[in-house]
């Protein structure tokens, strides 16, 4: 069986960077809308614009948006302020381990910061997602119109909150997000400087930078 853990390890030695023209970001990441832990992402990219594929240094990014106090951290820092930057209030680098404790469940650490670890899942609707996406022509999954009918769709499926795969970024470039493999994680659990951060709950209002 293709676990997780055994598709990101081939992923990692072997990256490969999707056709097309712009700036092109070949990644896999986790994301969380719950409180705990708040709104942190991560994000360990492998392919990385221009056609060019490299590995991204193992560090990460704890971030503060100027609207929102909530932590959100990405392993990859090539991108965020040129992407993101305006909606930023502060940026913090920090080295980032990843552990996987078994084939679906992985542990990120920032040693002394930040430990978060959780499981991930296959349901019905990332089944019926999966497979929609090895089926999929590239010609729709560049097509705007049918990534913003697929959106929301995804969105209540997943219990996710409201996903947007095409938009803008906060500096102001059109972004286009094609998942082509997709998990739940139906148990995590965090820790920043010790403190634990509870049980998971979804957030009172939901997190965004820009369109993302």
């Amino acid at each position: 069986m293709n676990q997780p853990r055994n598709l990101i390890q081939r992923f990692e030695k072997n990256p490969q960077l999707p056709k097309g023209d712009g700036e092109i970001l070949s990644v896999y990441g986790a994301s969380s809308r719950a409180r705990s832990p708040r709104a942190m992402s991560y994000v360990a990219g492998t392919s990385w614009l221009h056609r060019s594929v490299r590995h991204t240094p193992p560090f990460g990014i704890v971030i503060r948006t100027a609207t929102d106090a909530s932590i959100k951290m990405f392993r990859l820092d090539k991108g965020v302020r040129a992407f993101f930057g305006k909606a930023l209030a502060d940026v913090t680098v920090l080295p980032i381990e990843t552990h996987w404790d078994g084939p679906r469940r992985l542990r990120i650490v920032a040693p002394g910061r930040i430990e978060w670890q959780f499981d991930l899942n296959s349901t019905l609707a990332t089944r019926a997602m999966n497979l929609m996406g090895s089926v999929m022509p590239d010609a729709l999954w560049k097509n705007p119109t049918v990534l913003a009918a697929m959106a929301p769709v995804a969105g209540v499926a997943l219990g996710a909150g409201k996903l947007r795969l095409t938009g803008r970024a906060p500096n102001g470039q059109r972004l286009i997000a094609n998942p082509l493999l997709t998990w739940t994680v139906p148990s995590a659990k965090a820790t920043i400087a010790g403190r634990n951060l509870g049980a998971v709950v979804p957030l009172r209002k939901q997190s965004k930078l820009g369109d993302f």
